[in-house]
């Protein structure tokens, strides 16, 4: 006789892997997911009021700095000309990324170098956090270069002072990004839109361009 009902072998583990999710993200994706999925409409409204503050920074820099910030620009006549004038503000485009993964590699060599009975929940977390970063980071940097030297062929000679701009608000929008989802996810919402909303305009003009002028505008006709 027991004194009890039975409890299933399934039972006995965590929720988490009886659904086939990894053991070792137990203890760490609980409490974001947790966070994420208990979202007060206040949280909302303020998820949305940054989103709208980074579109407005976004676009007023934008502005300023095309009409207003004096650049001295080379001369870039020729479409290569262009690319390699964005291939060079890459270098810094690709900054956060650097950062980020030695960042990460330094907190997991923490982790390793720590016996596991010393390894905090905070510890974990914070690891989890910032290896979220970095793999946005990653993809959004992919997005971005391809963007950028897809913008370069589009672009008029006047007009390649934007190449800088996209470069520094992408920056900006990364490390925003980082620190307000380190700090609670919910907070990301400013630096991902900093970071997306410009790439998403300079997509769609590069296409409106190719709809508009074709593959060939600008490229050497051989005789």
């Amino acid at each position: 006789m027991t004194s009890g009902p039975d409890v299933t072998k399934a039972e006995k583990w965590p929720s988490n892997m009886a659904q086939g999710i990894p053991l070792h993200s137990v203890h760490t994706s609980s409490p974001i997911r947790h966070q994420m999925s208990s979202t007060t409409r206040a949280e909302r409204v303020a998820f949305l009021r940054d989103a709208i503050a980074a579109i407005a920074l976004s676009l007023t820099v934008i502005v300023i700095g095309c009409n207003y910030v004096i650049y001295k620009m080379p001369p870039l006549p020729t479409v290569a000309d262009r690319m390699v004038f964005a291939f060079r503000w890459l270098c810094l485009s690709i900054l956060p990324l650097v950062i980020g993964i030695i960042f990460v590699g330094h907190l997991r060599f923490i982790i390793i170098q720590t016996p596991k009975s010393d390894i905090s929940a905070v510890l974990a977390e914070s690891l989890e956090r910032h290896a979220y970063c970095l793999q946005d980071t990653f993809l959004q940097t992919f997005i971005h270069t391809v963007i950028m030297l897809s913008l370069s062929t589009f672009l008029e000679e006047t007009a390649m002072k934007l190449i800088p701009i996209l470069a520094i608000l992408f920056i900006l929008g990364r490390l925003s990004f980082w620190i307000g989802y380190v700090h609670r996810p919910l907070a990301r919402a400013f630096g991902f839109v900093l970071t997306f909303f410009p790439t998403v305009l300079s997509l769609a003009y590069c296409i409106l361009r190719l709809l508009w002028k074709g593959t060939g505008w600008d490229l050497p006709i051989p005789l």
